[in-house]
């Protein structure tokens, strides 16, 4: 996924848990990050300050769950992590304009609207 306002940054996630930050303009990893469960999505905020990755834990009983990362150019650094969100992946996630809220869909097509600052659920619903 590239980064909205930086041209030289790129971040994958896979199922082996891992976010890499790839610097594109020399081929080469800038961080990789250790998510402990497999990335199922991922979405900048619009300003592109804040990284969500969506991700299923190795635990199947723990729910899926959200982390929110701050960029620099130093580095991705956690501000949050949303635990216990859905007994399913997550199949996409996007942030509200002002990083308030930000809504995830499941693999059954579960909405859930969630309170980044409160780390909780709104509203949940089914489409």
């Amino acid at each position: 996924l590239c980064h909205p306002r930086d041209p030289k940054c790129l971040v994958t996630g896979g199922v082996d848990g891992f976010i890499i930050w790839w610097d594109i303009s020399t081929l080469r990893v800038h961080q990789r990050l250790a998510l402990h469960g497999a990335v199922s999505c991922l979405r900048w905020s619009p300003s592109g300050k804040y990284l969500a990755v969506g991700a299923l834990p190795s635990n199947p009983s723990e729910g899926a769950f959200l982390v929110i990362f701050q960029y620099e150019n130093t580095g991705l650094s956690v501000v949050t992590k949303i635990p216990n969100l859905s007994s399913e992946w997550l199949s996409a996630v996007a942030f509200k304009k002002d990083y308030s809220q930000l809504i995830a869909s499941t693999k059954s097509g579960r909405l859930l609207l969630i309170d980044t600052g409160m780390k909780t659920i709104i509203d949940g619903l089914w489409v």
